[in-house]
């Protein structure tokens, strides 16, 4: 298996969006569907189990919408915990907040979360997804 550097994966996002022309909601879009297919494949079915998906400020975070979007569609539970409140969302990741937001779909903000609670919710957690950092 060939890994990446943070730094590759950049200069490779940017080929695919400055020279090829993909957009990066595109590129966001893909990513997150294809994590979900993923963690389908590897843990099967989790219609009975909540997954917590935690999303930082950035791009990582709106693959984290994504991802959640593409389970929550699958009729998995979720729950999505913000790092940041949601006016920090820029771009690509803005984008996909807003298409959670317009589902209906509830964020928890953890700067306004008992931080106990939210242990708890790591701990009965059937699968976290960390969309945190690149």
């Amino acid at each position: 298996m060939y890994l990446l550097s943070v730094k590759q994966m950049q200069e490779m996002d940017r080929q695919t969006i400055q020279e090829l022309g993909v957009p990066g909601v595109v590129l966001m879009e893909n990513a997150g569907a294809g994590c979900v297919r993923h963690i389908i494949d590897t843990y099967g079915n989790l219609a009975d189990k909540t997954v917590v998906v935690v999303c930082g400020s950035g791009n990582n975070g709106g693959d984290g919408f994504v991802i959640a979007r593409h389970l929550i569609n699958r009729s998995i539970r979720v729950k999505i915990f913000l790092l940041s409140s949601p006016n920090k969302y820029k771009g690509d990741a803005a984008i996909n907040y807003r298409i959670l937001e317009n589902m209906g779909v509830k964020f928890i903000e953890l700067q306004n979360h008992n931080l106990k609670a939210f242990n708890m919710d790591l701990a009965h957690a059937g699968l976290v997804v960390d969309a945190i950092l690149g």
